[in-house]
Order: structure tokens, then sequence, then C-alpha cells
């Protein structure tokens, strides 16, 4: 490389040092956290909305000038979309009619998020339905548990002594609802316990 292409490099390299301020990982551990999950939550509803694409591709959040965005999603006869607006700390769910829901974006449990996230999208006439539970981030916690909510994890043994001791119950009801609907509701269970 010419030293006047070298020069030119470097100025850059120092105007972007500049531009950008440290980020220190230590003095914002709790909003990446919360932003994390807030982030799954919007991905979710992108994965569930968009039309699949080879190798997961319509599943990314998209950088803009102002956050992040879902780009444009299919949804009954319109589109919608979802942005983070980190400029004005807002989240902007956008109907392709010009309708929309604003939410703040702010500390708070990722349950209530989700549900000020859900209730915005019902109140478009947008219904969606996700996997609520956290992946891909250390000690997943479920949207229940963030409110409060005390979820029982058994072991295998407790789990094998309830199932001894519910076994007349399950016997009963078996009989009622027919083994058909049973291999497929454990299938179900089994199905979704494997996320």
């Amino acid at each position: 490389m010419c030293p006047a292409a070298d020069d030119r490099l470097s100025s850059a390299q120092n105007r972007m040092e500049e531009a950008w301020p440290p980020l220190p990982l230590q003095d914002w551990r709790d909003t990446y956290g919360t932003l994390h999950r807030m982030t799954q939550v919007v991905g979710k509803i992108r994965l569930a909305c968009a039309p699949p694409v080879n190798h997961w591709w319509h599943v990314p959040l998209y950088v803009t000038a102002r956050g992040l965005t879902t780009s444009a999603m299919p949804h009954g006869t319109g589109t919608f979309q979802i942005d983070f607006d980190f400029i004005d700390h807002v989240l902007r769910i956008q109907e392709c009619n010009g309708a929309q829901r604003v939410i703040g974006l702010r500390s708070m449990p990722i349950a209530e998020f989700y549900r000020m996230v859900m209730a915005a999208l019902s109140s478009l006439d947008l219904p969606v339905r996700i996997w609520t539970k956290p992946v891909e981030i250390e000690d997943p916690i479920a949207f229940l548990e963030d409110l409060g909510v005390t979820v029982v994890q058994l072991t295998p043994e407790e789990r094998a002594a309830f199932r001894a001791a519910t076994q007349s119950v399950r016997d009963r009801w078996t009989q009622i609802i027919g083994e058909d609907l049973v291999r497929l509701a454990e299938a179900d269970k089994a199905k979704a316990n494997s996320h």
C-alpha cells in the first residue's frame, strides 16, 4: 500500500475511534442481557412470520441508522415490521396501512416486555404465537420465572415417582379421551422439551 493510502486509512480509523466511545461490558452487562432477551422476542416473531429461506436467512434482524429492524413481514393480506429505535429508545411496530404501536424501551422484566409486544400486536390484529423460552443464552429463564413464578424442574427420579403416583388418573383419562390422543400429546410434549 502506498504511504498516502496508509495515511488515509489511519485517519479514518482515528475518526472512527473518536466517534465511538468505550463500551466496557462490565458497565452495561444488565442492559446487554435485557436487550438480548428483547431481541429474542422480536426475532422469534420474525421467525414465526417471515417465509422460510435457506440457511435461516429469513430470521436475522437488520441494522438500520437508528437501531435494528425485522424488515417487512407478511401477515394475512398485509405486512408489518418491528423496529428497535435506539435513538428514541422505543420499539415501533408498524403496519403497511400506517397503523403503529410504540413501546418505550426501558429496564423491565422481559415477561413484561413480552406482554406489551403481544398486546400491541393483538391491538393491530396481528396475533403471533412464539416459543417463549429464551435460547442460546446462559441459564435460560422462562418468561414466567421472570415474573417471579417458581418453576420446578423435576429430576428423572422425581418425574418417575410423580408418574407412578398419578398412574391411576392417567389410566382413567386415557380411557376417556383415547390412546391416540394421549400418544399425540406425549409426542408434542417430547418435541417441546427438546427445544
